[in-house]
Order: structure tokens, then C-alpha cells, then sequence
């Protein structure tokens, strides 16, 4: 479910980036004083193929002949220990 989420939004930020002549829309936060923030958009020039998924990532990693391994593990969340 979450990789399916994940490939939607790597197909709308291309969707964006070739709408955008190669660039996507960003922005970031700049703290004018202390406490006092404002956001700057900036146009970041983007290639597709540098847009990828977490697993798009991994297999990446994995082609190239890194050792990478996913591990899952099971913990409980006690309440009262929040």
C-alpha cells in the first residue's frame, strides 16, 4: 500500500517536472530572527532519473553491489511507558 502511494508521487512529481521544463517548485524555511520563520519557493532544475522510490533506491543500491538488506521487527507499545 505504501510503495503504490510511493509510485503515485514519484509519477506526479515527474508529471510536475516536465510540466515545469525540467525544474521542480520547491521550498524551504528561512529563520529571519529567533522564532520568526518564512518559506522561499525555489525552482530546482530536476532529472527523471533522479526521481526515484525508496525501493527504486534499494534495488539501485543493490545493483551496484552494496550489501543491503531490509529487516523488519516486532515491538510492542506500552501505553504506560509513553
Amino acid at each position: 500500500m505504501v510503495e503504490a502511494m510511493e509510485e503515485r508521487f514519484k509519477k506526479d512529481v515527474i508529471r510536475e517536472v516536465r510540466m515545469g521544463d525540467g525544474r521542480l517548485l520547491l521550498h524551504y524555511e528561512v529563520e529571519e530572527r529567533l522564532g520568526v520563520f518564512s518559506i522561499r519557493p525555489i525552482w530546482e532544475p530536476v532529472d527523471e532519473d533522479d526521481i526515484m522510490t525508496p525501493r527504486d533506491v534499494f534495488n539501485l543500491m543493490a545493483k551496484e553491489g552494496f550489501k543491503v538488506g531490509l529487516g523488519f521487527f516486532n515491538c510492542r507499545v506500552i501505553a504506560d511507558s509513553i
